[in-house]
């Protein structure tokens, strides 16, 4: 045998290593790269990593980006190893626009999980909203691949695949589509487009299956949405396939109020609108603890205790939750006296004693914050309001219906004005209304649906349209759903498949943001009944260990039911007390229920915690007395209770003080629990959560906030926070965007201004000056924005820009006032530059010369406020003209300020109390007598933030010798107030400037300058939020694009826009009287015509450019115009025509867009002429509006829009992993 020289045995082992590692590497990069699934994940995340992540997921979660990014910001130093930080750091600066900081957190978490699924997930959105539509294309092929199950990412991919437009892209498209249906045949957003591409591609076989398959769907289609659907099947019979494609372009657009088609949008993750980016819902790198509730603690017990003591008299004891405090209160009936814990004794008024029902109600009548008490018995009705020394003084009152023997009384605020009315029922009559007018007085309410033999009653908004509905039980056990239509107008509806009840309640069982109804029936069973949208359903959920048998339902004494966290292990749990028996039931994981081991004997009356220790007791009535059932759990866990509250200042109430009728949302972790409020304090239980990370609250006059990081084991208040009103105009002027002032002031659609009223609109037109240095050009045109950002739906007809162009010595006057009933002064003035008036006092002999001297933002505003926001004690201004001013002709009294108005719903209120009258401002003169005379009665007020008020006079009327002031009880702040010498019309030239661009985008919402009470709320031009903020107005919207030709002419066809919209307008420098629209503007929209026409929609460009271009000629001599002579300036003038509507509660219609308003109603009848909503909507094929401009409806008005994405705001985010905005 040969020896080997040892150089080439190492050369040979050399070799076998080398070998060897490549194989090794070559096996490594065979395997996939790790996804989240497969990481490992030993490391366990501290509890400050936890804790800071989540509170930034919920900040994303409710668009609190800065919030989110500054929490991110730390996270990532002190764990740069997570990518689940960096990916969400990622999406709050790509929120808050900063796209190159948002790039770089996103690779930085790529670079550690290249292939995850969430990440590339982001990037795709990433790239998209940097317009990167070829590579964001790529990155979504590359998920789908790896992930076809998830029908949100394929159906994402194919919405992008629209945008190359080519035959290719459709196959790939149809593709798409087809196994999503193989998935969810039942989707109907996806039927839809998958039918409309089949007839594009000229796919006979696959257009005549999807065709037909409509049918399948089980829905009853509309007149409307069955003449589409036939002209679709006649056109791919004729082998038609434009046509057809046409048909179902217009049968999508009428089906998309239908639930059916919501709820497939839900399905594919699709809002209507949302914010940019989906954040990571979990630690991707380090492990952490369960997110979801803990289990239930199967040890839990009552024990029965005799520590009521002597607060505890024997015929009936209720507990009670005090606001701030979180001990409660003991109430209790010893004969006809009730005692409140062991003190304060009042006369009851008859108690009867088979009865066990609410005899009593709790609450805040004359807000001052303190709970009231109203008895209701034998012997009528008695209301004691509660002092602040802590005693009760009886309310005396005449009313007729208070003497009547009563049994039962509930509070709520009927008709959403702001304070609480009472529901009385004798158990056998009809259930009664009586109205708080807000001053210690009462009326009974006619107009309430005829329900006889009411025993229970409870609030739920059932159909998630923000207002307060109601559910009644009734001494049969048989369900009344009470909608609520709005203006104090409620319409009743039952639920079939449901036994004979003997308690109700309401809750979020199953935590998808929907509040059912549940009823515990006389065989001992529960069901829940939640509504869907169109109908009821019904299921049963438990049963309980024993059957309680006819008598209790034929019985005047209702059972007990109620939902709370016993265990607080953040899940709902059930105790369920009729006939002397009470079972509970405790929340599980794998929803399991969990019945306690025995049954307790009693009748409960209260669960509360009675003795500060975070966990719910029971209080209920034994053969032996009233008794108080410990809570014994041992678990251990966490709880939070939150105390709503109004906010205090003077000059609100536009809830009731406490929040009652409203709801609150928390996260903690993944845990999302919702509560309506129903008391002063609510009660959380957490699990093994530390804390609240968000708590979203949602007032009863449908306003929200949210709230951070609540800790555990505490209770926190939560103050309602203001909120302003109206759109608002940006303008560019040279180096930013500029708030100017809001806009369409002057044509609200039903507000009402009073209990009875609507203020009617006289005109549409409204005209805004634009100082000269506000508006600069930019490559020859002039930039202005108008935003959506409030509770509101616009309805733009006409816009216009007039350039006024006079001498630098003078200024140009637009009168922004507002007089209901009369038409606004529509002329621009001229005069000489302003002056000051001299001597100027405020109400309280204070000079404010140098306060109202100038345009600066400060404001003369040291006067009392009233009991209602807008309304104020008597206040007024006092001024002396100079000797100057009293000359021959005619002088202009200027004054700029700001009015914090009232709402539908305020005036409501307002006029309920007879003490209180709200006036516009009045111009007075001292007379020699001492007493002051009105020379101007009717001169309303301004209309909005910034505006000018002209007031003309007769120089020959004034005198430099005495006083005059302008008076008014409203909120009006004055910034300056000065006076002009009017000059000739001819002093000055006008032209009307062409419009160049007109686009409608989604934008977001602006922040706003730090809010102060008596300072108008000043938008920044800065996005930061792009969620919905409010619970919009349902309907059809104008979809993304251009404008243009809607805004040309007054003529019913306008623009329809929501909260977060952007009308971005552009105008030529230079006069244009060729006409109004220019050549840009023209090829602009024949592109997009042309863009529309491909996607089958023959003769589009003959309706959209059907609009007349009027023609302005040229005056003969303008000379200076559009130049920067030493001798002339240039001001602005913005014209807008259109409408205005609110999502007031109180305002006629306010919960849907429509009816559509026209401008033959203003000299005419009105739907809004009527006040409240209870008239039924006529179908839009029936609206006068439509049938004049249906082709709009087919070409523009496409985007459908619903309060959904707002009322599960929480909810949704949890349901979505890839959501994106349908246009």
């Amino acid at each position: 045998m040969t020896d080997i020289d040892p150089r080439q045995k190492h050369i040979w082992i050399g070799c076998l290593v080398a070998l060897a590692i490549a194989v090794a590497a070559l096996l490594i990069l065979k395997q996939p790269v790790p996804t989240p699934e497969q990481t490992d994940r030993s490391a366990v995340a501290d509890v400050q990593t936890v804790t800071g992540f989540y509170v930034s997921l919920a900040a994303l979660d409710v668009e609190e980006n800065e919030r989110a990014a500054s929490v991110l910001d730390q996270l990532v130093k002190e764990q740069p190893g997570e990518p689940a930080l960096w990916a969400n750091l990622a999406v709050a600066k790509l929120r808050l626009n900063d796209l190159a900081a948002a790039e770089q957190a996103l690779n930085n978490a790529l670079s550690q999980l290249p292939r995850s699924r969430e990440l590339l997930i982001l990037k795709a959105q990433l790239l998209k909203s940097a317009g990167q539509i070829p590579e964001a294309i790529k990155t979504l092929r590359t998920v789908h691949s790896e992930w076809p199950e998830n029908i949100q990412v394929a159906f994402e991919l194919s919405t992008l695949l629209d945008q190359p437009n080519t035959d290719a892209a459709d196959q790939e498209r149809l593709g798409l589509l087809a196994n999503i249906l193989a998935r969810t045949p039942g989707n109907l957003r996806v039927r839809c487009e998958y039918a409309r591409l089949a007839a594009t591609l000229s796919d006979q076989e696959r257009l005549d299956q999807v065709i037909g398959s409509f049918e399948t769907l089980g829905q009853d289609w509309t007149a409307l949405q069955r003449s589409q659907l036939d002209q679709a099947s006649k056109a791919a019979k004729d082998r038609d396939y434009r046509q057809a494609a046409v048909a179902l372009t217009f049968f999508e657009n009428v089906v998309k109020p239908l639930p059916l088609y919501r709820d497939s949008l839900d399905e594919l993750g699709v809002l209507s609108v949302t914010a940019v980016g989906t954040p990571v819902r979990s630690l991707l790198a380090l492990s952490m603890p369960s997110s979801e509730f803990s289990p239930a603690d199967k040890a839990l017990r009552f024990t029965p205790t005799d520590s009521l003591g002597k607060a505890a008299r024997h015929d009936f004891t209720w507990a009670v939750k005090q606001p701030v405090e979180r001990c409660s209160t003991l109430l209790s009936l010893a004969g006809d006296t009730l005692h409140i814990q062991e003190s304060a004794a009042l006369p009851f008024p008859g108690y009867p004693a088979d009865n066990a029902g609410p005899n009593l109600a709790w609450a805040d009548l004359n807000y001052d914050f303190q709970n009231d008490l109203i008895f209701a018995g034998l012997r009528g009705c008695q209301i004691f309001l509660s002092q602040p020394s802590g005693e009760y003084t009886a309310l005396e009152s005449d009313l007729e219906l208070f003497d009547r023997p009563w049994a039962r009384v509930w509070c709520t605020d009927f008709e959403a004005d702001g304070d609480l009315d009472l529901l009385l029922s004798d158990g056998v009559g009809d259930l009664q209304c009586v109205l708080n007018n807000g001053d210690n007085q009462f009326l009974p309410f006619p107009q309430i649906p005829t329900v006889p033999g009411v025993i229970a009653v409870n609030e739920i908004d059932f159909d998630l349209d923000g207002d307060v509905d109601l559910v009644s039980l009734d001494r049969h056990g048989d369900l009344s759903v009470w909608t609520n239509a709005r203006g104090g107008h409620f319409d009743l509806q039952t639920i079939d498949a449901i036994g004979e009840c003997v308690a109700i309640a309401v809750a979020d069982l199953d935590g998808n943001g929907r509040y059912e109804v549940l009823c515990f029936t006389g065989q001992g069973e529960l069901f829940s009944a939640e509504f869907g949208g169109q109908q009821w359903s019904v299921a049963r959920i438990l049963r309980s260990d024993f059957d309680i048998g006819r008598e209790a339902t034929e019985s005047l004494v209702p059972g007990f039911l109620t939902t709370a966290d016993l265990d607080n292990n953040g899940a709902i749990d059930v105790v369920a007390s009729v006939a002397g028996q009470t079972q509970v039931w405790l929340k599980d994981r794998g929803e399991l229920w969990l019945p306690l081991p025995s049954v307790l004997e009693t009748q409960v009356t209260s669960v509360i915690d009675m003795d500060c220790d975070g966990l719910l007791d029971i209080v209920g009535k034994t053969n032996d007395g009233m008794q108080l059932w410990k809570n014994e759990s041992r678990a251990g866990y966490r709880w939070h209770t939150i105390g709503p509250k109004a906010t205090r200042a003077d000059g609100d109430k536009r809830i009731n003080p406490f929040g009652i009728g409203g709801r609150i949302e928390i996260r903690a972790g993944n845990t999302v629990q919702s509560r309506t409020i129903d008391s002063p304090r609510i009660h959380f239980g957490l699990g093994n959560h530390s804390q609240i990370d968000v708590a979203r609250i949602v007032w009863p006059n449908g306003t929200s906030q949210a709230e951070f990081e609540l800790a555990e084991n505490t209770s926190s208040l939560a103050v309602q926070r203001l909120k302003g009103s109206c759109p608002w105009v940006f303008t560019f002027d040279g180096t930013q965007y500029r708030f100017i002032k809001d806009f369409l002031w002057r044509s609200p659609l039903g507000l009402r201004i009073n209990a009875q009223d609507t203020a009617g609109i006289t005109q549409t037109e409204d005209r805004i000056k634009i100082p000269s240095d506000a508006l600069a050009q930019r490559d020859g045109e002039y930039e202005i924005r108008i935003t959506a950002e409030l509770w509101e739906t616009h309805f733009f007809d006409h816009v216009s820009l007039l350039a006024i162009d006079h001498r630098r010595d003078t200024e140009i006057f637009v009168d922004e006032s507002f007089v209901p009933q009369k038409a606004p002064r529509g002329e621009i003035l001229v005069g000489s530059a302003t002056q000051q008036l001299l001597n100027l006092t405020d109400s309280n002999g204070a000079a404010v010369d140098e306060v109202l001297s100038e345009n600066d933002g400060e404001y003369a505003d040291h006067f009392p406020l009233g009991p209602y926001q807008g309304l104020t004690q008597e206040h007024w201004i006092e001024f002396s003209f100079p000797r100057d001013a009293i000359a021959d002709g005619e002088i202009l009294l200027i004054g700029h300020g700001w009015i914090y108005p009232t709402d539908s719903s305020l005036n409501v209120a307002i006029s309920q109390n007879d003490s209180i009258r709200p006036h516009g401002l009045v111009l007075e003169q001292l007379m020699a007598d001492g007493n002051w005379k009105a020379l101007r009665d009717d001169l309303g007020f301004p209309a909005g933030k910034h505006k000018d008020m002209i007031i003309v006079l007769d120089s020959q009327e004034l005198s430099s010798e005495t006083r005059y002031r302008l008076r008014t009880n409203m909120e009006v702040y004055w910034d300056s107030l000065r006076w002009s010498f009017r000059l000739a019309d001819q002093a000055f030239t006008q032209t009307q400037l062409a419009m160049t661009s007109s686009q409608l985008h989604g934008r977001g919402f602006s922040k706003l300058q730090p809010i102060d009470r008596r300072r108008p709320d000043t938008p920044i031009y800065e996005v930061t939020s792009r969620t919905p903020q409010w619970m919009d107005l349902e309907g059809y919207y104008t979809r993304y694009g251009d404008v243009g030709v809607l805004l040309q002419a007054v003529d019913d066809r306008y623009v329809i826009m929501n909260a977060g919209d952007e009308l971005r307008l552009r105008f030529s420098a230079k006069p244009n009287w060729t006409g109004l629209l220019s050549a840009k503007s023209l090829v602009n929209l024949r592109a997009n015509v042309a863009t529309f026409a491909r996607r089958w929609i023959p003769g589009a460009f003959h309706a959209l450019t059907s609009v007349a271009t009027s023609t302005q000629h040229s005056p003969a001599n303008l000379p200076g115009i559009g130049t920067d002579g030493a001798d002339k300036k240039r001001t602005f003038v913005l014209v807008g025509d259109g409408w205005v509507k609110d999502g007031d509660f109180n305002t006629t219609f306010s919960r849907t867009v429509r009816p559509l308003p026209s401008h033959s109603s203003i000299h005419g009848s009105s739907p809004y002429d009527a006040p409240g909503n209870n008239q039924p909507l006529p179908p839009l094929a029936d609206d006068p509006v439509y049938l004049q401009h249906q082709a709009d409806w087919q070409v523009f008005h496409t985007r459908y829009i619903t309060p959904q994405a707002f009322q599960q705001k929480l909810i949704r985010h949890d349901r979505s992993s890839f959501p994106s905005v349908e246009k």
